[in-house]
């Protein structure tokens, strides 16, 4: 469970996720993960856990989502806003 965010930050509807080669390549040779599956547990899902993080040292503002994929395992992921329901993935891994 995410422990809930401090400050005025809205509830985050995530619409759109952007992913790079760069991290799509990570996603799958260190995380055993596909861009797709994250898009699947990310979008516009309501069960989705999601708390702010924005400490400066982890490049904040970002979003941290908490998820459950298909075979029932958590993934978590780090995505930055860029536009009105559009994120930019940083990185995810199951938990």
């Amino acid at each position: 469970m995410l422990v809930p965010s401090t400050g005025n930050r809205p509830n985050a509807a995530i619409a759109v996720i952007r992913i790079t080669p760069a991290v799509e390549s990570e996603l799958r040779e260190r995380h055993g993960l596909t861009a797709g599956l994250v898009r699947q547990v990310l979008i516009y899902r309501r069960d989705v856990e999601k708390r702010w993080d924005d400490n400066p040292a982890n490049g904040g503002p970002r979003l941290v989502a908490l998820a459950r994929a298909p075979d029932s395992r958590q993934i978590i992921a780090w995505l930055v806003p860029l536009d009105d329901g559009e994120w930019q993935l940083k990185s995810a891994r199951y938990v």
